[in-house]
């Protein structure tokens, strides 16, 4: 996205794939997640050539930032009424966030799971869906989803507890939907002003516990709240 972004017209599959520094393949595989969630366009493009149309990518058009005022008054409104503990909030919202995942979720393509990337991949596109910027990354073992810009920034400042755990729930659901092979998950909200990380970590072995389990023992995973930007 940040190449589509930074580009003043459209680009095709073989341009962004380099731009990416990515195989063709892999580039193919983001875009159609992109498109599905309606995050990218495509169009055809004819050259002044013989040939195939040139496919071209562009981004869709963005909701204005005030046109989102009234929802981010109401998620306020909403996070700030939750009376139980802060404990009790926090377990709340991962439920609900899960639910809603799973209650979305769309038939699989394939009866085989996705790797660890590509469950990343299809992740990230559902936060950018949100209005996140995301970013996927390895890092060893793990695959880490930078979350750029969360759109819910002032709300989660005031209730991390809700909103940052609706959105690991969210996350998890997903994941466990997919059947991807993930054993920890976790996500540490504003590790800067502007970033949030997503990390997913692979099952230990076959068989291993599905999206957001842990082995007999370990502790589950939670949002890290002493996260530095939380107080």
């Amino acid at each position: 996205m940040k190449a589509l972004r930074a580009s003043d017209c459209g680009l095709d599959v073989r341009e962004l794939a380099e731009l990416c520094g990515l195989h063709i393949t892999t580039a193919r595989f983001h875009l159609d997640i992109l498109r599905e969630v309606g995050l990218v366009v495509a169009h055809s493009e004819r050259g002044g050539g013989r040939g195939r149309p040139r496919l071209v990518y562009l981004l869709a058009e963005r909701r204005r930032g005030q046109d989102l005022a009234g929802y981010e008054l109401l998620a306020t409104m909403l996070a700030a009424h939750w009376d139980e503990s802060p404990g009790e909030r926090a377990r709340r919202a991962e439920r609900a966030g899960r639910e809603a995942a799973l209650s979305r979720a769309t038939p699989r393509d394939s009866a085989e799971s996705p790797s660890l990337e590509q469950a990343a991949s299809q992740v990230s596109a559902r936060f950018a869906q949100l209005g996140f910027e995301p970013e996927v990354k390895r890092e060893g073992r793990q695959v880490l989803i930078r979350l750029h810009r969360c759109p819910f920034r002032s709300v989660a400042e005031k209730s991390p507890e809700v909103v940052c755990s609706l959105h690991l729930g969210l996350m998890r659901g997903a994941l466990e939907q997919m059947g991807a092979p993930v054993g920890r998950t976790s996500l540490e909200p504003f590790v800067r002003p502007h970033l949030c990380i997503a990390r997913l970590e692979p099952t230990v072995h076959a068989g291993s516990n599905r999206a957001g389990a842990t082995s007999p023992g370990t502790p589950r995973p939670t949002v890290n709240r002493r996260s530095r930007g939380l107080k």
